[in-house]
């Protein structure tokens, strides 16, 4: 009889176990359940917390030539140019009355910054005539100005102005040759309603980096190159804006090349494509450039006016 009971009680124990869902639902059994319900262990945490650092990507900066007139000694601040010299934002006159970080620039530029006017002549082109300058009414000197919010004292620097070289509309179709003081083909932005401080020969806040001198060598190659495609071939009236992108490799080569943003028409970025890729291979990184970038190659952003 305690074999036959025993045997009984196990049977029902297994039946019980292999149903307790259905017993669980039922009234009766459903104090039982909860005493007999295993209880949820926490989970366990790890023993070492981990910490994972994410690399910022580095804001973009935008070339911008300068020249040894602009060239002041200091190093702006914040500053969203690069170039191979460092230049401090400056302006001769700010008319505006307004104060920023850009200077007051009278000119005709409206989609790229420029502080000189450039007109580019083809090799062996005869020189222009020169043009008798007009007298200039000569200002009596100013006194030192002190700024009672920053205490600094701003002494309006005495230059003689270069002579600017009138741009016509196909100036910036011709052959990079000139024998202008400046290598890169610029006309002089417009004005703007900022101003800043400083007075001075007009410049902008650029910023000296390791990869200015590489950059200016490769801007003047490819603008050159794309000076020599429009001699040759059939220009088009249309204007607007053509936008590369593409890898420069360590060895100087090109990769990966896309037409990120086209407003001229196709003709137009097709020239632009052939002179990025007809300037290639440019010079290899140097080394140094090389431990900068972190890698074998570096994104390069390449924008024509038209």
């Amino acid at each position: 009889m305690a074999i036959l009971a025993s045997l009984v009680l196990h049977i029902l124990s297994f039946v019980g176990w292999q149903h307790r869902a259905v017993l669980g639902r039922m009234a009766l059994f459903r104090p039982l359940v909860k005493v007999l319900a295993p209880v949820p262990r926490p989970k366990a945490l790890p023993a070492t917390p981990t910490i994972t650092f994410v690399q910022e990507p580095a804001p973009q900066r935008q070339f911008i030539e300068t020249d040894t007139s602009q060239v002041t000694g200091e190093e702006p601040k914040n500053a969203r140019f690069y170039s191979d010299n460092s230049t401090v934002a400056a302006n001769p006159q700010n008319p505006s009355g307004t104060e920023g970080d850009t200077p007051y620039l009278d000119g005709s530029e409206t989609r790229m910054l420029s502080t000189a006017n450039v007109r580019p002549q083809p090799p062996g082109a005869p020189a222009a005539p020169a043009v008798a300058p007009q007298p200039v009414e000569q200002k009596p000197a100013e006194p030192l100005k002190e700024s009672a919010a920053t205490g600094m004292k701003v002494v309006e620097e005495k230059k003689p102005a270069p002579e600017e070289k009138p741009v016509t509309p196909s100036a910036r179709k011709t052959v990079a040759g000139s024998n202008s003081r400046r290598e890169l083909a610029a006309t002089k932005s417009r004005a703007t309603s900022l101003g800043v401080r400083r007075l001075g020969v007009e410049a902008f806040n650029v910023a000296s980096s390791p990869f200015g001198a590489y950059d200016k060598a490769l801007i003047y190659a490819v603008q050159s190159r794309w000076y020599e495609v429009l001699n040759t071939q059939r220009m088009d009236t249309h204007t607007g804006t053509v936008e590369l992108k593409f890898d420069l490799l360590a060895d100087g080569s090109v990769a990966n090349m896309e037409m990120k943003a086209n407003s001229a028409g196709p003709a137009l970025g097709l020239y632009c494509q052939k002179a990025v890729v007809e300037s290639a291979p440019f010079a290899p990184l140097p080394e140094d450039l090389q431990r900068l970038i972190g890698g074998d190659s570096r994104e390069i952003i390449f924008t024509f006016y038209y």
